[in-house]
C-alpha cells in the first residue's frame, strides 16, 4: 500500500492539524521524487545535444542581463554602427 493510499483510507479519522501534517508530507515526498527523478544522469546518446541545448538557452539570458539587450538586437546596433551587412 502506497503512502497516498493509506493517507486516503485514513483521512476521516484524522485530526485537522495531522491531516494537514500528511498533506505536507505528501507534497514533500512529490517534490522528493521529482528531483530525484531530474538529477539521474541524462543517457549518454542525448548527453551532447542536451549540453548544447542548455548552452544556448544559457548564454543568451546571461548576454541579456549583463548588457540589457538582447543578442540579436546587439547585433543589429553593432552592425548598424559599423555599416556592415
Amino acid at each position: 500500500m502506497t503512502f497516498f493510499q493509506d493517507l486516503a483510507r485514513q483521512i476521516g479519522r484524522l485530526s485537522p492539524a495531522s491531516a494537514e501534517r500528511m498533506a505536507t508530507i505528501g507534497v514533500d515526498l512529490i517534490a522528493a521524487s521529482l528531483a530525484e527523478r531530474m538529477a539521474q544522469e541524462v543517457p549518454r546518446a542525448v548527453h551532447g545535444n542536451v549540453t548544447v541545448q542548455r548552452a544556448k538557452a544559457h548564454f543568451p539570458r546571461r548576454f541579456e542581463e549583463r548588457s540589457g539587450l538582447s543578442p540579436g538586437a546587439y547585433r543589429q546596433t553593432h552592425m548598424s554602427a559599423t555599416g556592415a551587412r
